[in-house]
């Protein structure tokens, strides 16, 4: 009796094991960045680029937000789960290399929890216009 007690016990368990793990996990594709914002800048989104144009406003002064020097970003917001694949990350500066730059460039890979991976440019353009 102890035996075959010790039997439907063992086969319980196992079923039970069984069925728990047979249930698959469905894993977010989703590799987004969502928002960035720099030195308290929202860049705008297009496709797979964020953009921002800043506008010399005058003599020396080119406009809020215009980062002269690389500085974290205030946020770069991902779709949830996703993570960034090496660097550059939220922790690596960005900006202008100095005061006569142009331009400036970063891009970032984001993979999603189920191993895609997107690659996302941040552009910063100066204008000349006044």
């Amino acid at each position: 009796m102890k035996i075959r007690l010790f039997a439907i016990a063992l086969v319980t368990v196992i079923v039970g094991f069984n069925a728990c793990s047979s249930k698959k996990e469905n894993k977010s594709s989703e590799c987004d960045i969502i928002a960035f914002k720099l030195l308290g800048v929202d860049y705008t989104k297009d496709g797979n680029t964020f953009s921002k144009v800043f506008t010399k406003t005058g003599v020396l002064n080119w406009g809020t937000g215009c980062p002269t020097v690389a500085t974290k970003p205030d946020l770069i917001q991902l779709s949830p789960k996703a993570t960034f694949v090496g660097t550059p990350n939220q922790d690596t500066p960005v900006g202008f290399a100095n005061d006569n730059a142009e331009s400036f460039s970063v891009t970032y890979t984001i993979q999603a929890e189920d191993g895609t991976k997107k690659t996302w440019t941040v552009r910063g353009q100066r204008s000349m216009s006044f």
